[in-house]
């Protein structure tokens, strides 16, 4: 039997370099595959022992909703949140944007879709944002119109400046708060007017991906409402990835109402980073006046589209909507807070180390930042905690500094 079984495994391990399109697996064999598979996730998806290294695995209740429905292909195409929606996925999905829209305080003015993720949500923005500011500014083109990006905004930034022609500018951050220098950022807007520049692109972001850290979105509406009004002939453009801490800040932070600043036209976060829905499961909120500038029309179906991938997928709708109604705001911001306070223990642990480190805590994300300056921490932090570094160029004012950093992020055990 044992030699039986060796045989399909080499058989099977085969099928891991090149399917053999010829001839089908038995069913035994298929079934040994499958259980090879789930045994490989399952040991990729363990949680560490030092808590800092987390593997998500899918919600219960999530999980439950994609086995259920398994067998249907729910293809949410098109923008449900502006039209009566037919189908029972699109249907779920207007009701889920309608509570995060909830959570946020927001009004009739805010729509949204499910989208892929946040790197989806970034070049949709800047779809948007260039579209706007070209008809805002009356241009043909978009060489008067630059995106200024902090040197520590996720990479699929400089992607979707790319995709959509974007001149791009990246900006310092402040040495201690580890967040657009506001200084910094004024002195470039106004280089850039001076350069012939009127049209200004400006991601933010709440939760970097390495630090944890949020941009002052506050302070940054405020400094371009002033340089608008002392520059008549510019406009701006502000959207922020939340992809890690919009959703907690909602659970978290009963006063976070970003669309109640006029100068944030669009939110992009990720509910695979924070309820553990499988992807794709990104969402984006924006004023509905935006959708003027992208709008396409779908004659087959009598709908606009104003997403960026057209056809969507429903089974993350499902297992979103399914995760909503089996738990209360109460549940989760207490799932929240225990992942905090294991955060929280874990940088005491490092902090009695008394090694030099620079740590880099946000209270209110999952997320926190070692900054290591000498080898004698590294050694401990390698060998005692299992922690790996990784070198990042960050901008302080005009200076490029490459510094070693530990990105952590503690994700919550969602049952």
């Amino acid at each position: 039997m044992f030699g039986v079984k060796t045989k399909i495994l080499d058989k099977i391990n085969k099928n891991f370099k090149i399917i053999d399109t010829d001839k089908s697996l038995t069913k035994i064999e298929s079934y040994i595959l499958m259980r090879l598979i789930k045994k490989e996730l399952k040991k990729e998806a363990d949680i560490s022992d030092n808590q800092q290294v987390i593997i998500k695995k899918t919600n219960n209740f999530a999980s439950t909703m994609i086995k259920k429905t398994s067998d249907f292909m729910p293809n949410n195409l098109g923008n449900w949140s502006i039209k009566n929606p037919h189908t029972v996925s699109a249907k779920l999905e207007l009701t889920v944007i309608r509570t995060i829209k909830n959570l946020l305080g927001t009004n009739k003015e805010i729509v949204g879709h499910f989208s892929s993720g946040t790197t989806e949500g970034n070049i949709y923005a800047a779809w948007i944002a260039r579209n706007y500011l070209q008809k805002k500014l009356n241009l043909k083109e978009s060489h008067k119109i630059v995106l200024i990006k902090s040197c520590l905004a996720h990479y699929s930034i400089d992607k979707a400046a790319d995709i959509v022609g974007l001149r791009l500018i990246t900006t310092g951050i402040h040495k201690s708060k580890y967040n657009i220098d506001l200084k910094c950022l004024e002195k470039n807007i106004a280089s850039l007017y001076n350069q012939g520049i009127r049209g200004f692109i400006i991601p933010l972001t709440l939760g970097y991906t390495v630090t944890g850290t949020d941009d002052e979105y506050i302070k940054i509406v405020d400094l371009v409402k002033k340089f608008e009004k002392e520059k008549a002939d510019c406009k701006f453009f502000l959207w922020i990835d939340a992809a890690y801490s919009g959703m907690l800040k909602t659970y978290l932070d009963d006063d976070f109402r970003p669309f109640t600043q006029k100068g944030i036209q669009l939110i992009s976060t990720d509910l695979h980073k924070s309820l553990a829905i499988p992807y794709p499961a990104g969402v984006l909120l924006y004023r509905k006046e935006l959708l003027d500038y992208i709008k396409k029309t779908i004659p087959y179906i009598n709908q606009f589209d104003t997403t960026l991938l057209g056809s969507r997928p429903g089974s993350s709708v499902l297992a979103s909507w399914f995760t909503f109604i089996n738990l209360s705001k109460k549940e989760i911001r207490n799932y929240y807070n225990k992942a905090i306070e294991r955060k929280n223990n874990f940088l005491e642990k490092i902090e009695n180390e008394n090694i030099g480190v620079q740590i880099i805590n946000n209270a209110t994300s999952l997320q926190a930042c070692l900054i290591s300056f000498n080898k004698a921490s590294d050694k401990i932090l390698n060998e005692k905690y299992n922690l790996k570094s990784i070198n990042y160029k960050l901008l302080f004012g005009q200076r490029f500094t490459t510094v070693k950093l530990y990105k952590l992020y503690f994700f919550m055990n969602l049952k």
